[in-house]
């Protein structure tokens, strides 16, 4: 937000786009020379209150001017932009920025520094897509972003950062919503209904200290905690000789305030607590303040190490997090720059120390963020790059600030529905629990109809969760657990008893860990089988799956969820990638297709009128080496799934029912004595390889991509895909992998119904 002051202060003399258009120069005409004078004052008024962080109190007079010049794109792009910074009402923010950018001036034509220009910067379409990321539009957020590209300079320095919020959208896409492991605490002594920002605590805890924005520009106030509340907030900006400050740290006593002179170029300075007052401020001399700007501070206890955010020449690009060190004689050491592990060519700012000072607190718009600034944390002195706090703390909004109290708690400023004014401070703490979600691979024999237990227990044996009967998915969620030993029971009649143990270890960031299980059906359920030999002849066609999304090239019908193979935890989530390689699994080059006799008697009669839609299958058999396409095409219309067991499912049918699926399981056992109804396992997303007329073997198909299952459809083309995937996250991770070995075309579709 601070950047975006910078920028909407600076950016006329910066970038000298001063050439106006006159094609609504009739529009001006008609409004007084008193009203003009009225726009003016508002417009000062609405931009000075943005830079004081009143970001409501900005949004409400711009728009007051747009009530006076409701043509204004221009007035609809600022007033969008003070609506983001609060944070508050982002239906009005895309409101406002959708009707901005109708009127997108042409490059370098833009007047920043006059009232009269009715038209939008391009950055409009910048924000547009920021708050479309907010609520979760992200084609829409795409769109507008790559617009803004195409339309700005190219040395704008907003384009490198609507290149990387592309590249967020996909982080967003994936994030983990630990809000029910949030506590919010309202410290509702330190609020009231103006915003309150900044807050500093002292290592003690005895002293809080925060930012008010007030009409007379910005206030400092301080609190102490007494007999387990805190004090009344007491404002103490002219104990402290007034100024734009904002606060950045308190030393462990509480005895020293660092707080960022606002007036550019922005610089440290710091208030001490002499006999029961506050005293003027003092300025840190050379090297930390200097011609250059530096927005924030933090020591260590004993005072002797400082960490500083600068936008000083010799850094990665804009600010970079320095640190420097008192010597014997009370002199600053010249600043070192943390590195590019810590540091990118955007900004790292509000940086900050947990109170063990082991991890350090910063924000960054350049690492792997949901939108704009997000708060990260670095363990000091690893090379491990830092990890995101994670979502709800972060979002598509900027977050800057938040000063920690410990590991997984800490002060921070937020909008909430409970609070009394436009930012409140909060306690907040993320509980000690991680989500878990089992992974479940089932051995292909397992008939989806019986019913399964599955039952976690804990170290002392103690039952948390029962589910009986088991839901049958590739993946279930547990729900949250703390860091400890655990077990997964899954328990049967038709299948194999089994336990899966695991443990959960703390983290810095809340990741959710996955427990891989492998259910197998007990020996005399088993159905894969050898064709025989004295098989052969021709089976009549059913007729294909109807297509359900006619706009799309080239659907897929849903294919069985291939399921990871061994139990491990993993601690970050992961797709489902398929391997890419021309060996086999143990290293050894590739079976050739096993080979078959000739048909000589159709599986089952009248196989045309098999319904093609619905949750059931047959399974006929199950071969670790598939058929030839020939083979197969003389069987009949045969779908052909790959399981992650290692297996090439072969089924017929899809059937609304049960009762549906076994009026045609006796005909089809006659061929297949074996085979029998199993449920079509849910999934969401495939990658379509391509469609072909002439179908291909699976095998050769396979030489380039594994685990290639094919359908054909009812326009008589054979679909080969790669599947399935829960989100079109995952698969958009997988789909480089397939198109650079071999399938360019490759493409990610949404799974029809079957």
């Amino acid at each position: 937000t601070k950047s975006l002051c910078r920028k909407i202060l600076t950016i006329g003399f910066l970038k000298k786009r001063t050439i106006l258009l006159f094609l609504f120069y009739f529009l001006y005409l008609s409004l007084s020379s008193q009203n003009w004078r009225r726009i003016n004052e508002l417009s000062d008024e609405a931009l000075l209150a943005f830079y004081e962080y009143r970001f409501s109190e900005s949004a409400r007079l711009y728009e007051e001017i747009l009530q006076l010049l409701p043509n204004s794109n221009n007035f609809a792009y600022l007033a969008a932009i003070a609506y983001f910074a609060s944070t508050e009402n982002i239906q009005r923010t895309i409101e406002l920025l959708e009707i901005a950018a109708k009127n997108i001036a042409p490059t370098g034509t833009y007047n920043y520094s006059s009232v009269k220009e009715l038209r939008a910067p391009a950055d409009a379409l910048y924000f547009l897509g920021r708050s479309y990321m907010v609520q979760e539009q992200y084609e829409k957020a795409e769109q507008a972003l790559n617009s803004f590209i195409e339309k700005n300079f190219e040395d704008d320095e907003l384009i490198p950062l609507g290149r990387q919020q592309l590249k967020n959208i996909s982080v967003l896409k994936n994030k983990i919503d630990i809000s029910p492991q949030i506590k919010f605490e309202n410290i509702k002594e330190l609020n009231n209904d103006k915003p309150n920002l900044f807050p500093v605590i002292s290592g003690d805890k005895s002293t809080v200290a925060f930012t008010v924005p007030l009409e007379d520009g910005l206030n400092v106030f301080v609190s102490s905690f007494s007999n387990g509340k805190w004090s009344a907030p007491r404002n103490i900006t002219w104990d402290i000789a007034g100024g734009v400050y904002r606060t950045a740290f308190l030393s462990y006593n509480g005895k020293e305030l660092y707080l960022i002179n606002e007036n550019p170029p922005q610089q440290i300075v710091y208030s001490e607590f002499i006999d029961g007052g506050w005293n003027p401020v003092k300025k840190l001399k050379k090297p930390i303040n200097g011609r250059y700007a530096q927005s924030s501070v933090a020591l260590t206890k004993n005072g002797r190490t400082m960490y500083f955010t600068s936008n000083r020449p010799g850094g990665f690009g804009g600010f970079d997090i320095y640190v420097a060190t008192l010597n014997e004689k009370g002199k600053w050491s010249l600043p070192s720059n943390l590195g590019n592990i810590v540091n990118t060519e955007f900004n790292e700012e509000f940086v900050m120390l947990s109170p063990d000072e082991q991890l350090l607190f910063f924000s960054s718009e350049g690492h792997e963020n949901y939108g704009g600034s997000d708060i990260f944390v670095w363990e000091i002195g690893s090379v491990n790059a830092p990890q995101n706090i994670g979502f709800p703390l972060n979002n598509g909004y900027n977050n800057n600030f938040f000063y920690p109290l410990g590991e997984k708690s800490g002060l921070i400023s937020l909008v909430r529905p409970e609070g009394f004014g436009n930012f409140d401070i909060y306690s907040v703490t993320i509980q000690e629990n991680y989500p878990v979600i089992a992974k479940i691979s089932y051995s292909p024999t397992v008939n989806a109809l019986e019913k399964i237990i599955l039952e976690v227990l804990n170290s002392q044996n103690e039952k948390l969760l029962f589910l009986d009967p088991m839901e049958i998915k590739p993946t279930l969620q547990l729900g949250y657990f703390s860091p400890g030993s655990y077990k997964i029971n899954i328990l049967g009649n038709a299948i194999e008893n089994s336990s899966t143990a695991f443990e959960i270890k703390k983290q810095l960031s809340i990741e959710t860990v996955f427990v891989q299980v492998e259910i197998v059906a007990k020996p005399q359920q088993v159905v894969a089988q050898v064709i025989p030999e004295t098989i052969s002849a021709t089976v009549t066609k059913s007729p294909a799956e109807p297509e359900r999304e006619s706009k799309e090239p080239q659907p897929t019908p849903k294919p069985v969820q291939k399921f990871p193979e061994s139990p491990v935890i993993a601690k970050q989530p992961t797709a489902s990638t398929p391997k890419v390689e021309t060996t086999s699994k143990k290293g050894e080059p590739k079976k050739q297709p096993q080979r078959v006799k000739e048909f000589s008697t159709p599986i089952v009669e009248k196989l045309s009128q098999l319904p093609q839609k619905g949750q059931f299958t047959i399974q006929i058999m199950a071969l670790e080496i598939p058929l030839t396409i020939n083979e197969t095409l003389k069987m009949g219309d045969i779908n052909i799934f790959y399981s992650a067991a290692g297996y090439y499912l072969y089924t017929t049918g899809f059937y609304e029912t049960i009762n549906e699926a076994e009026l045609y399981l006796n005909k089809i056992r006659e061929q297949f004595p074996k085979a029998f109804v199993r449920k079509v396992p849910e999934s969401e997303y495939v990658i379509q390889l391509m469609a072909l007329k002439n179908p291909k073997d699976l095998f050769e198909v396979g030489q380039k991509i594994d685990d290639v299952s094919m359908i054909k459809g009812n326009d008589d083309f054979y679909r080969y895909f790669v599947g399935g995937f829960k989100t079109r996250k995952e698969a958009e991770i997988v789909l480089p992998n397939i198109r650079s070995n071999g399938f360019p075309e490759a493409w990610v579709r949404k799974m029809p119904t079957p």
